[in-house]
């Protein structure tokens, strides 16, 4: 394996830049499902996790590698412990404190669990990984892992920087998704269909128009309160998050397109939308610079992007990925103010599985330099 540089066109002057160099791992042997990467920046670096089959015992375990801010590789590529051994590990993710790395995931032998690992800044195993209970059934996406200011926290549990376990903050919220400096964000949604509904043994029935409710739950100090926002149609569609103490957004797939909102202060604010005719899929990554968010999606076995700066309402996409490769998958992390970078799976498929990314910033860069 190693990694390599691929030219791609560049994308609309004046409106965004996408890094000419693409940077590529692999091949690398996928499992079927549960391999979308996982990407957090820290301060000085980047993690990514992925979960690769080992050729031998045909058993997929988690990988993991330190990039730079171009996306390159800058550190071995470690193959993470498991807390059960010969369990299928998949479905990683990841969070930072700004410094060091902690990393969760699924691991299956019939039934799955919920684990976890503290890494250094590095990205090497400060402690043993632990096993954090919680059976899951076949299908089951890892729960959110979030820094949330003394600890890193999935699933109800807490551990420090050494891979201590420790008592979670106090008061936080159902469903917690992400946190920031002292602030924490819980989300729950559901929606429904259109149609009649029926109560046993009655003769009328009653016409519901189809809804979809997304419910953010946000403790900061002792204000504790929880919003709703509702929309009049259906989808099945997981929301995704991210921001700051200030503002975040929160974005999904509707009938119409990729759909979003800002929520300013714990209270909703306004909307934006990502027309149908430009996004026919859902957004899979979502990160935030502290000025605008980066949406990352995939169209038509490409990956694509839109910014969503705070006067957004109708978001324009770009291109970031277009070979004749089949890419998927993406995932985002913002790098510094106006700096993002994209990581994604890059497939001929069956057989030739890679991971690639690229620097995406939002003007063209006064000079820009190789990246070697």
């Amino acid at each position: 394996m190693r990694l390599l540089a691929i030219l791609l066109l560049a994308t609309a002057a004046n409106a965004q830049w996408v890094s000419p160099i693409e940077q590529i791992y692999g091949p690398y042997l996928a499992p079927s499902i549960g391999a979308e990467p996982a990407i957090v920046a820290s301060s000085h670096g980047v993690l990514l996790v992925w979960s690769e089959i080992d050729p031998l015992t045909k058993i997929p375990e988690l990988h993991s590698g330190i990039l730079d801010f171009d996306g390159r590789l800058v550190s071995p590529i470690r193959i993470l412990p498991q807390y059960q051994v010969d369990a299928h590990a998949k479905d990683p993710v990841v969070a930072t404190d700004g410094e060091t790395f902690a990393v969760g995931w699924l691991e299956s032998q019939g039934l799955m669990r919920v684990a976890a690992i503290a890494l250094d800044a590095h990205g090497a195993p400060a402690a043993p990984p632990r096993g954090l209970g919680g059976y899951y059934y076949l299908g089951t996406i890892t729960p959110p892992l979030v820094w949330n200011g003394s600890a890193y926290q999935i699933f109800g549990f807490a551990f420090d920087r050494a891979g201590e376990l420790v008592l979670p903050e106090p008061d936080m919220p159902a469903a917690l998704r992400y946190a920031a400096n002292g602030t924490f964000v819980g989300m729950n949604w559901e929606s429904h269909r259109a149609g009649y509904r029926c109560s046993f043994g009655r003769p009328n029935c009653v016409w519901f128009d189809a809804d979809f409710t997304v419910t953010w739950e946000i403790v900061r100090g002792n204000r504790h309160e929880q919003t709703s926002k509702a929309w009049p149609y259906y989808t099945d569609s997981t929301p995704i998050v991210a921001g700051d103490d200030d503002e975040m957004a929160i974005v999904w797939s509707s009938a119409y397109g990729i759909e979003g909102m800002r929520v300013v202060d714990g209270k909703y604010h306004s909307s934006f939308i990502l027309p149908k005719s430009l996004t026919p899929e859902a957004p899979e990554g979502i990160a935030f610079d502290g000025e605008r968010w980066l949406v990352v999606f995939e169209r038509d076995r490409d990956i694509w992007g839109a910014f969503v700066d705070r006067d957004s309402f109708n978001v324009t996409p770009f291109p970031i990925a277009t070979s004749d490769r089949a890419e998927s998958k993406p995932r985002a992390a913002a790098l510094k103010r106006g700096r993002f970078l994209v990581s994604y799976s890059s497939d001929v498929l069956p057989r030739d599985h890679r991971f690639a990314g690229r620097v995406v910033l939002t003007e063209p860069p006064k000079k820009t330099r190789a990246l070697r």
